[in-house]
């Protein structure tokens, strides 16, 4: 494969990474009560309890994986521009 392909292609996943990571971090702030909700509802009940341990655990381990794609996008950018820099001098 071309040197030039696989800059390409590290700015394809670089930004795929960015995408899936920016959705996760939204997902996790937004909807990470509701997900508390549905993972703690035992079976067959009305009522219930949230622990709010189980509610920070269902908004930050979104927000966790998130950062941590949105974080290896740069990264992966970084080393892909820098290729292409050298490249094209």
């Amino acid at each position: 494969m071309k040197l030039h392909v696989k800059i390409l292609l590290s700015f394809l996943v670089s930004a795929i990474s960015a995408v899936s990571g920016g959705l996760l971090v939204f997902n996790g702030f937004v909807n990470g009560n509701q997900y508390a909700a549905e993972f703690s509802r035992p079976e067959n009940q009305t009522s219930w309890s949230i622990s709010q341990e189980t509610i920070r655990a269902c908004t930050y381990s979104p927000v966790i994986f998130g950062s941590t794609l949105l974080l290896l996008a740069v990264m992966i950018f970084s080393i892909g521009w820098y290729f292409w820099m050298k490249e094209t001098s």
